[in-house]
């Protein structure tokens, strides 16, 4: 019996690894989320689509602030500019191509 409950437990373990998201991952941007992003969004909804908050990466006024989101790729990222908590700019390096 206590083998029976013991390798229950391991494959449980080992489903559960399996099937979750590592929380890596899920900080991370991806092609699909930097595409749904749209001039006039606000921080919060840019947020609530990638699931993460942006790095904040400097302030060029009181009202401009870049955000930066690492993606998969090495090297990858978005970068979101907002002014007055709306976007106004987004560019990308090796997102939109995976």
């Amino acid at each position: 019996m206590k083998k029976f409950i013991f390798i229950s437990f391991i494959l449980s373990c080992f489903l559960i690894g399996c099937s979750a998201e590592s929380e890596e991952d899920a900080k991370l941007i991806t092609n699909k989320e930097y595409h749904k992003i749209e001039k006039g969004m606000s921080y919060e909804e840019v947020v609530e689509i990638v699931g993460s908050e942006g790095k904040a990466d400097s302030k060029k006024s009181d009202n401009t602030v870049h955000y930066i989101w690492e993606g998969k790729a090495p090297n990858s990222f978005a970068a979101i500019t907002f002014n007055k908590d709306k976007v106004i700019r987004k560019f990308e390096k090796g997102v939109a191509s995976r």
